[in-house]
This record gives structure tokens, sequence and C-alpha cells, in this order.
């Protein structure tokens, strides 16, 4: 039987195993709850984290939580794509997250900031720590460059885009197929 692809998949995921979902100008992100196997399997429900970026009506980055390496996108990531293309009225857009930061006073930042560390701590606490000790060092390079990186606020107009492809699965797949 012919394996089927991601779009004949992910139907099943909407609209109601879709939640928490962010759209922040170029950048969407959201859950996407699978449904445990019928009887007599027994996998369970599964939560995968999925992100899309897209710049000029073209998809430029997926990510995806789930073991899925392929060619083609993972069910989860057709699944939220289709659903904003769907549902593009319920999504709520928000500002880009520097745009954010700028109505946020001191005490809002730092509260923000150690929430964010607090709840990923085991993933940014390093990176956080290293940023803070750039920071604080009046010559470091972070300090010589004006404004701060924004991946919600999408790239400059004359930035090169590109549908996304993963290049190393592209090109090994065949390979694979052909074994």
């Amino acid at each position: 039987m012919p394996r089927k692809l991601p779009i004949e998949t992910s139907v099943q995921f909407l609209p109601s195993h879709l939640f928490r979902l962010h759209s922040l100008r170029f950048h969407l992100s959201g859950l996407v709850r699978a449904p445990a196997a019928p009887p007599p399997c027994t996998e369970p429900e599964r939560l995968y984290r999925v992100t899309v970026s897209f710049d000029r009506c073209k998809i430029t980055g997926v990510t995806c939580s789930c073991e899925a390496r392929d060619i083609f996108w993972c069910q989860h990531v057709v699944a939220l794509a289709l659903y904003r293309i769907r549902n593009a009225d319920s999504v709520r857009l928000r500002v880009p997250i520097s745009e954010t930061l700028l109505q946020m006073d001191r005490q809002q930042l730092q509260k923000f900031v150690q929430y964010l560390i607090a709840e990923h701590h085991t993933e940014v606490l390093p990176t956080a720590q290293r940023l803070a000790d750039e920071v604080l060092q009046a010559r470091s390079a972070i300090n010589r460059i004006c404004g701060a990186p924004d991946p919600t606020a999408g790239p400059p107009p004359d930035a090169h885009h590109a549908w996304h492809l993963d290049e190393q699965q592209a090109s090994g797949h065949p390979a694979v197929k052909l074994d």
C-alpha cells in the first residue's frame, strides 16, 4: 500500500487538534495534538510543537518536535499551515516581539526576562548568561550594534527569500529509495 502524503494525513488534525496558535508577523507557532492510536494499539496521545516562518507568501522555514525526517514537511507542519490558511481571521495576529518589548517599562522587562528564563532554564540559561555578560561589557560586539535581532519582524525587503526545503533530506532521500 502506498504511503500517504502529509497533506492527506494532516486533515485529521483540523481544527480540534490545534491549539495555542500564535502568529507574530512572519512567524506562526502552535501545538498539534496527535490522537492516541485506536485499540489494540497502545500508542498514547502526543503533542508536537510546530513553527512555520514565512516571507512574501512563501514558507521559508519549518520546525516540528516530531521525529519525522523526510523530503516532505511532516503532517503536523502541514496541519498548522492549512489551519492558518483556512482560518486566517481566527488566528490572532500579534506585533513583532520587539514592538511588545518597547511597550514595557524596566520592571515589566525584568519580570518578562526572569519568567522566560525560569520556564526554559535548561535550554536558555547558558545563552542568557553569555548574552548578559556581553551586554555588561561596554566594548563588546553586541554593544557596538544598534538594536537587536527580532526573528518575528521578518527579513529586510532586499533579503533573499525562497521556499523552505531540507536540502540534506532531499539529496539523501532518492539514494535511500534506490538502495
